[in-house]
């Protein structure tokens, strides 16, 4: 007899749910699925309505960062009184010169009297002769003066020498006094005798304008010369100051007082000869000049320049008003220029 093969019938769970009623998983993925949909639909609203706009690509991230100035300026905390000396230098990092670091204004050190005794010292002729008389008086000497330490002639020279022999090429004004050999001021340690400068000088324009060095005598009478290319012997002085690069600008104004020079030494004007920026009046046309004349680097660079000229005014005890107000209305068109560039490239990027 024969027995019918019953065809094996797959089942599913489906007869013990009732009609209308989906299983687990399907109701979990219709959830999952709303909910993925309902919070892609919140964001692009949220976009719309608050006006935001798409995040930058990757690369224009980097180009903005690429154009921030990262550098370091060193500018040195002013003395709180005569008696408290320059103290170390505070590192600060320039982003952005209205919120960052850059200060707007050069602190000025406290005023202090020329002593009329370092004077008397230099030359004991100018005893009782009022400090305030011979500085007006050196404002007409002052040029002739500077063009005789420039005329001299320093042989080889070697650091451990007290005295050398220079030849002078003007003798139309008095004789330079000492040999200078300005040097950086030590961090920590003992000097370098590499990038030593020399600088012919007359003891009478330092001891008459800074109130922080030594009295540069010498207990022999002033050297003399007759003819261009005589020789004469100097006395040499080491002399450690913050930034040596700039100690040439300083020692030029302190013979000629000429502002508009000392400026330009600071400055990278365009044209060769202008007058001190006066905030007042030209400060904008300056500020715009500068901005589209010279790149970034160029502005920073000179604005480090600032600060080393004031940190050796501030070493020196420099005492006279008009190079204090050149320096500081050089470092207010420096520090604008760089805002504007600044706030072009800010403007630039944003629309990227």
């Amino acid at each position: 007899m024969a027995v019918a093969v019953r065809p094996i019938r797959k089942s599913s769970n489906l007869e013990n749910i009732g009609v209308g009623v989906k299983s687990t998983s399907q109701k979990v993925s219709r959830a999952v699925s709303q909910t993925v949909f309902r919070d892609a639909s919140l964001r692009r609203r949220n976009r719309v309505l608050s006006g935001l706009k798409a995040p930058k690509p990757d690369d224009a991230v980097k180009r903005q960062k690429l154009v921030q100035p990262v550098v370091r300026v060193n500018l040195p905390t002013p003395p709180a009184s005569p008696c408290t000396p320059v103290r170390h230098f505070e590192r600060m990092q320039i982003h952005d010169s209205r919120t960052g670091p850059i200060p707007r204004t050069l602190t000025r050190p406290p005023a202090r009297l020329i002593s009329q005794e370092k004077v008397a010292d230099v030359d004991p002729v100018l005893a009782k002769v009022p400090v305030q008389y011979v500085r007006d008086g050196l404002k007409l000497l002052g040029p002739h003066m500077w063009r005789v330490a420039q005329s001299v002639r320093i042989p080889p020279f070697d650091v451990k020498q007290t005295y050398t022999t220079v030849k002078v090429g003007d003798v139309n004004a008095q004789m330079p006094t000492h040999l200078l050999a300005v040097y950086k001021r030590p961090a920590h340690g003992k000097a370098s005798a590499r990038g030593v400068q020399l600088h012919a000088t007359h003891n009478v324009i330092f001891a008459t304008h800074c109130a922080s060095i030594p009295v540069l005598t010498t207990g022999q009478p002033t050297p003399q010369a007759s003819y261009p290319g005589d020789n004469i012997t100097l006395p040499v002085l080491a002399m450690a100051v913050p930034h040596p690069e700039s100690f040439t600008a300083i020692h030029e104004y302190l013979y000629t007082k000429d502002r508009a020079v000392f400026a330009a030494r600071i400055v990278p004007y365009p044209s060769t000869r202008v007058s001190t920026p006066d905030p007042a009046h030209t400060h904008a046309s300056w500020v715009s000049r500068l901005a589209v004349t010279y790149s970034q680097q160029v502005l920073i660079t000179h604005l480090a320049f600032a600060a080393g000229a004031y940190a050796n005014m501030c070493a020196l005890g420099i005492q006279d008003d008009g190079m204090w107000h050149a320096l500081q209305a050089s470092w207010t068109v420096l520090r604008g220029a760089l805002l504007v560039q600044q706030q072009a490239q800010r403007a630039q990027f944003a629309h990227v």
